[in-house]
């Protein structure tokens, strides 16, 4: 009796309990289905919304977006991009080579362009003067070598004195490329046993570099010796060496030390 009613008592207990996990089923699948009902409302845009939006206008992107697709208009851009065919530069010429130079051609060639040119017209200053200056750079090479004077000192010494002009004269009566005294050069004349014409640039540039070489031997040393060519012995040794002279005695000395470096 016992037994019978307590299998009564857990068959009713069982019963109850399908019962509620059935409600509870159902209260959850209606929970289920109105929260996809919700998600997928947020999901769809309000149709009202999409009516109430204006068409948009299409933009530079689009065009170039349909422009891409269209073949008509793809075959137009690459007929205009397509490159032009470079220009022909033709054949280069070359030189021939240094070493297929025939010298004796060359030599000849120099003979001819020389043979082209004229002798100076003395009448034309400018002419004249170049041919000139030539003469007297010989000239002042020649008496250098005759009064064993250095050729550099003695055109470094014309040049100060008168940038290579024969016709230079002095407010103190020096005349010519050394700028020599009449009374020097005379002066000279006697000393070296000879005639010499100071306004010819031959004779003058004797009579000074005698002078000058004179003017060594006197004191000593060349520096001295160019302020007493400049100022005049008299003066050095009455007044001093003048500050102009002292100057004169450096800038000989600078360009004789540059001449030394050029091939003249």
């Amino acid at each position: 009796m016992a037994v019978a009613v307590l299998a009564v008592g857990l068959l009713a207990s069982a019963a109850q309990w399908h019962t509620t996990a059935a409600d509870a089923h159902e209260e959850s699948g209606f929970a289920h289905g109105e929260a996809r009902s919700n998600v997928e409302a947020a999901l769809e845009p309000p149709s009202s919304t999409m009516r109430d939006l204006p068409a948009r206008s299409p933009t530079t992107a689009d065009a170039h977006i349909t422009a891409a697709n269209d073949p008509e208009v793809r075959e137009e851009e690459e007929e205009e991009e397509e490159p032009e065919p470079a220009e022909d530069p033709g054949t280069p010429v070359s030189s021939p080579p240094i070493d297929n130079l025939d010298p004796d051609e060359l030599v000849r060639e120099a003979a001819a362009q020389a043979a082209e040119r004229r002798e100076p017209d003395e009448d034309d200053p400018l002419e004249a003067a170049l041919a000139e200056r030539g003469r007297v750079v010989d000239a002042i090479e020649t008496a250098a070598e005759a009064q064993s004077t250095e050729p550099e000192l003695a055109l470094a010494l014309a040049w100060h004195e008168s940038r290579f002009d024969p016709r230079a004269v002095s407010h103190a009566g020096a005349v010519g490329v050394l700028q020599v005294k009449p009374r020097t050069a005379q002066a000279m004349a006697e000393h070296l046993d000879e005639p010499l014409d100071p306004t010819v640039p031959i004779d003058n540039a004797h009579a000074g570099l005698a002078f000058l070489q004179k003017m060594i031997d006197d004191k000593g040393g060349l520096a001295d010796a160019l302020v007493a060519y400049n100022q005049g012995p008299a003066a050095l040794r009455e007044h001093g060496a003048y500050p102009q002279a002292e100057q004169f005695s450096t800038d000989v000395r600078a360009s004789r030390d540059q001449l030394r470096e050029v091939d003249w």
